[in-house]
């Protein structure tokens, strides 16, 4: 009679296996390697024997059996990390009910731990989550997840063949903007040599950096300050095909979008034929013929309180919509362009008439819109978009998210939707340290370094306590919310000067340099 299926499930030390029983108690044993061989056929073989007996599953819970001298074996963990676990997890709790709409309850915690094990640990790989996982104290809030490496692999891949779920998830994110939100799109490349996935592929940094990528493209909203969608694609696919299929992917309805010089205007003008409530600003290549014909660089206006020249213009594509222009030039700018143009061509020789073509080029950025905007709103809405690259420059550097070598389209999918995750969640804790107003004072790795010092212990099993940390450790969790009050409490200042009643009661006897030369003591009278 083989184990019931719930018996073998029961969450159990690794390299066991439950023993068949007739009674409710099901005996534990590890697993004991005895020896390697190769048989005729040339096949290899590693077969186990049965080890000792280290717990008992009963009545769906397994316990481990205690030693000789009454205690469990070693190897529970009884310190864990907390404050950052817990920070994460209470910031995004909505992603976690998210996840519950398309996904069983199971599924939704797994996804949802394996995503802030990479928020929370730098470069985390898929061998280390398990350990990370008993090492924190996520493994108290959500029990039982499993995050072997080999169960790992095969759920990723399982998430990724319902890519649609995904999707979904994406939708409801996308659908939470509203008119006044804008929505910046920028893609990124990752680093991927896999000969298994098709999404591997020479990009257009190839020729320089030498190995080939995938390209994510992403979403981020201006107004929550956080991504809302991404995707990845081949890194050979061209921008064009990459905006129309993202647009349709979401289902945008509503917004302003707003992109970099590399994604051409027609690309939005084509992905958002029949989405009138959407418009889009993007940045015109400098060579652009349109700038020639509507004399945009011919600036007579500027911006109050700013020594920026604008001008505007008007037009018509070719599906009758209007299009309008904002032509800024800014005279320091042009001053460092001028600058590095003399220093590059001053020993072959400066040509004194491209330098006066270019002047009228230097310091100039031309916009293209579906919107008519104020040239104000136009330059500070465009000046915000570094808050994109801030957030990839983020995951590269803290969340190692530079690199993706899974082994098939699934877990590519996958990895990348548990990757944007991961991104949201870093986004609310940096968004919180800047809201508590602590990177006025620290950098993020070192408020996050006080984060790890503050971790949960208990002794033979019993409850869970806050580990003891100094005063001043221990206010960043405080400025948090993590806990209420300093875990070591200050000290009354101690007032100044001598305690009531240490003077001396008596008369100081006579001592230091007038004592030895026979002087009398300066406290006593002179006669």
């Amino acid at each position: 009679m083989a184990v019931p299926e719930e018996i073998r499930r029961v969450p159990r030390p690794k390299n066991t296996f439950v023993v068949d029983s007739k009674t409710d108690i099901y005996s534990v044993r590890e697993k004991t390697g005895c020896g390697y061989y190769v048989d005729a056929d040339g096949k290899a073989h590693r077969p186990s024997r049965n080890g000792r007996v280290v717990g008992h599953i009963i009545n769906g819970i397994y316990v481990a059996k205690k030693t000789d001298d009454g205690l469990p074996p070693v190897g529970d963990v009884d310190l864990k990390d907390y404050a950052n676990v817990h920070l994460c997890r209470i910031k995004s709790l909505d992603l976690l009910d998210s996840l519950r709409r398309q996904y069983n309850e199971e599924e939704s915690v797994r996804i949802y731990v394996i995503a802030i094990l990479r928020a929370c640990y730098d470069g985390i790989q898929d061998y280390m989550l398990d350990r990370q996982y008993e090492e924190t104290f996520l493994s108290e809030v959500y029990p039982g997840v499993n995050l072997e490496k080999s169960k790992v692999s095969r759920f990723l891949r399982d998430v990724g063949r319902s890519g649609s779920r995904i999707v979904r998830f994406m939708r409801e994110q996308v659908d939470e903007c509203g008119d006044d939100d804008i929505i910046i799109f920028d893609g990124t490349l990752k680093r991927d040599e896999s000969i298994v996935n098709s999404y591997s592929a020479a990009s257009r940094k190839t020729s320089a950096q030498k190995y080939r990528h995938v390209n994510v493209m992403t979403a981020y909203s201006l107004k929550r300050k956080e991504q809302i969608a991404s995707r990845v694609y081949p890194g050979n696919m061209v921008d064009l095909r990459i905006v129309s299929d993202f647009i349709d992917l979401l289902e945008l309805t509503k917004g302003l979008i707003v992109a970099d010089r590399g994604f051409p205007p027609e690309a939005f003008r084509i992905a958002l034929r029949g989405r009138p409530g959407i418009d889009y600003l993007v940045p015109l290549e400098r060579d652009r013929n349109v700038i020639r014909d509507l004399q945009l660089l011919e600036m007579t206006n500027v911006l109050p309180g700013t020594d920026i020249a604008f001008r505007t213009a008007e037009s018509i594509d070719e599906d009758g919509r209007p299009v309008f222009y904002y032509a800024f030039r800014d005279p320091r700018i042009a001053m460092d362009e001028e600058t590095r143009y003399l220093r590059q061509h001053s020993v072959e020789g400066i040509d004194p008439m491209k330098v006066e073509e270019y002047r009228k080029e230097w310091g100039t950025i031309v916009f293209a819109s579906s919107r008519r905007m104020e040239p104000s709103f136009v330059r500070s809405t465009y000046a915000d978009r570094w808050m994109i690259e801030t957030s990839f420059k983020f995951q590269r550097s803290q969340l190692d998210d530079d690199t993706t070598d899974e082994e098939s389209d699934y877990t590519v999918q996958a990895s990348q939707f548990i990757d944007h995750l991961a991104s949201v969640m870093a986004s609310r804790m940096r968004n919180a340290f800047e809201e508590a107003g602590l990177l006025e004072r620290y950098t993020y790795d070192q408020v996050y370094s006080l984060l790890l010092r503050l971790k949960m212990t208990r002794e033979h099993g019993g409850e869970w306590k806050l580990v003891r940390i100094a005063d001043k450790d221990a206010q960043v969790s405080v400025v948090l919310d993590i806990i209420q009050k300093p875990i070591v409490p200050s000290l009354p200042p101690k007032k100044r000067g001598r305690p009531v009643g240490s003077k001396d009661k008596k008369p100081r006897k006579k001592r230091g340099k007038a004592a030895g030369r026979g002087l009398k003591d300066p406290a006593e009278p002179v006669s």
